[in-house]
């Protein structure tokens, strides 16, 4: 099957359709673009569309998924130089919160 080594890279927007934009609808729906300047498309507002048709809950969450990658690889790091450098801190539980973000950023990046 078709696999990609690399996630689209941010940032992504929530955004209403543009048939929605005027719209009275009370839960529309949402799509995440991501921006032209990664890729040069104007085939959407804001770039192109990543996913469609969410709720504006889940919209804001995927849309936040580059930067939530980032912020984990980014405290990972620190726990890793704090311990490292054997700063004072309860170990097990930065272990602990090490290993979860571990486990995300290896399931946001395809990692077995």
């Amino acid at each position: 099957g078709c696999r990609m080594s690399k996630h689209t890279p941010g940032p992504w927007i929530a955004s209403l359709p543009p048939d929605l934009q005027s719209s009275e609808d009370p839960c529309p729906y949402y799509f995440i673009d991501a921006g032209y300047e990664a890729t040069g498309s104007t085939a959407a507002p804001h770039g192109f569309h990543i996913a469609a048709y969410l709720r504006h809950s889940d919209a804001r969450l995927i849309a936040a998924a580059p930067e939530l990658l980032e912020a984990c690889k980014a405290v990972v790091e620190s726990i890793k130089d704090s311990i490292k450098n054997k700063v004072s801190m309860n170990n097990m539980k930065y272990d602990a919160v090490g290993k979860q973000m571990l486990a995300a950023i290896h399931k946001a990046e395809g990692a077995q």
